[in-house]
C-alpha cells in the first residue's frame, strides 16, 4: 500500500514523515521550491512482545514510546555469568555504576575500565552481541520481569526457549556496600524481588539494546 501526504507549508507533513519512517527528513522552503518529493518505508508500530530485526540487531520488544517506533529489545539469547572475576580489585569496591534506570551508562562506565572484557565477564558477554548491547539496569530487569509473558511468546515464536524462572544480575552496583550489585530475584515472578543483599558473583544474564 502507498501512501501520499499532502497539505499545506508549515503543516507537519515532514514531522509525520519521519514518525511512520523513523528517519530524519529535513525540508528547506527556497524562493521558486514549492514541492520537494520524499520517499520512505514504513514499519509498523512495535509493541512489547514483538520480534524485532533491524539494523543487524534481532531481539524482543519490551519497552515501547506511544508511537511505536523507539523502544528497546531483550536479547534471545541468555546465559550464566559472573559480574566481575573474584581475584580483582573491582570485587570488593566500586567502579561507579549506579544508574537504576540506564544500563547503557553503566556499560560505558566499564569500558573506560583497562581489559574490561576479561575482567567484566557478563558485559564482556553482552557486547559480544554487538554495537549498543548492554547489561541491564535493576529497573530495566524489571520491565523484562514486567513483560515477562509478553517476552516468552515472542521467544518461543522466533524459536527461542523462554527467560529462565531464575536470578539475573543487572549492570547497577549498591552505592552503600562496594562489594554488592542489584539482582532480580525470581525472573518471571511477580512483581519479581529487587535484592542488593548479593556479592558480585555469578547469575543469569540478558542484553539490552535500544532502537
Amino acid at each position: 500500500m502507498k501512501i501520499a501526504l499532502v497539505g499545506n507549508q508549515n503543516s507537519g507533513k515532514t514531522t509525520l514523515f519521519n514518525v511512520l519512517t523513523g528517519m530524519n527528513a529535513k525540508i528547506g522552503n527556497w524562493p521558486g521550491v514549492t514541492i520537494e518529493k520524499k520517499t520512505g518505508t514504513t514499519k509498523a508500530p512495535y509493541h512489547v512482545g514483538d520480534y524485532y530485526n533491524e539494523n543487524g540487531n534481532m531481539g524482543v520488544v519490551f519497552e515501547i514510546n506511544a508511537t511505536g517506533t523507539h523502544g528497546k529489545i531483550v536479547s534471545f539469547e541468555q546465559d550464566y555469568y559472573d559480574w566481575v572475576l573474584e581475584n580483582n580489585k573491582f570485587y570488593k569496591n566500586h567502579i561507579g555504576l549506579y544508574d537504576e534506570y540506564d544500563g547503557e551508562h553503566n556499560m560505558k562506565l566499564v569500558m573506560n575500565v583497562p581489559n574490561w572484557k576479561y575482567i567484566f565477564p557478563a558485559f564482556s558477554w553482552c557486547n559480544k552481541l554487538g554495537e549498543g548491547w548492554y547489561l541491564p539496569s535493576i529497573y530495566e530487569l524489571k520491565s523484562i520481569n514486567d513483560n515477562v509473558d509478553d517476552i516468552d511468546k515472542g521467544l518461543r515464536e522466533s524459536g527461542y526457549r523462554p527467560i529462565n524462572r531464575a536470578n539475573y544480575i543487572s549492570s547497577t552496583e549498591d552505592k552503600t556496600n562496594a562489594s554488592q550489585i542489584f539482582y532480580l530475584w525470581g525472573m518471571g515472578n511477580c512483581p519479581g524481588n529487587i535484592s542488593n543483599e548479593c556479592d558480585k558473583g555469578g547469575g543469569w544474564v540478558v542484553a539490552v539494546c535500544k532502537f
